[in-house]
This record gives C-alpha cells, sequence and structure tokens, in this order.
C-alpha cells in the first residue's frame, strides 16, 4: 500500500508540474530581437547603388574587379572606384568614358 500512495502522489506532482510554465522575459526579448536581426539580413542581400549623372539615373550593382569595385547595370552604366577615387564612368548617355588620373 505503502508504494502506491507514492506512485499516486509522484502522479500527482508530475500531472501539476505540466501545466507550469517558466517565462524569462528578458531572455524571449533578446531571443525575438536576434531573429529579426538574422531576419532583416537575409531579405537584403543584394546590395544595390543608385548613381545619377546628367539627369541620367541607374541602378547599379556592385562588383570585384582587378583591385577596384565596379558599379554596373546591364544597360552598360558602369563606375569603377579604386577605394579612394571614382577612376571611370562609361555609359551614362556619356559618347566617351570619361577617366580620371592622379
Amino acid at each position: 500500500m505503502k508504494w502506491l500512495s507514492k506512485l499516486t502522489i509522484g502522479v500527482a506532482s508530475l500531472m501539476s508540474l505540466q501545466s507550469c510554465t517558466f517565462s524569462v522575459p528578458q531572455a524571449e526579448s533578446a531571443f525575438q530581437k536576434v531573429q529579426s536581426l538574422v531576419t532583416v539580413k537575409s531579405a537584403t542581400d543584394e546590395v544595390l547603388w543608385l548613381a545619377t549623372y546628367k539627369g541620367h539615373g541607374a541602378v547599379l550593382k556592385p562588383y570585384a574587379v582587378e583591385g577596384y569595385t565596379v558599379f554596373a547595370n546591364d544597360s552598360g552604366d558602369a563606375i569603377a572606384f579604386d577605394g579612394w577615387v571614382v577612376r571611370s564612368v562609361l555609359g551614362f548617355g556619356l559618347e566617351q568614358a570619361l577617366t580620371i588620373s592622379d
């Protein structure tokens, strides 16, 4: 009989524990913040740049080419940047490429 009362108390204890919840609002808030940052980063994987020259606007994507960052699009507009100075501009309605040298 003793084991039956212990079993009954054990089952009753387990059933009452199932209805309990454990909550840490600070941890939940931090988790939600990290989750939102990860979601934002995955949504902004594609980087686009906007450029305008003499009224001609273009949406450009950056590419690494031979030590330069080249901002270009499918329409033939391109800007070559060496990290300090814009070195050349193509397209944008220009008849010739615009080059810049020191």
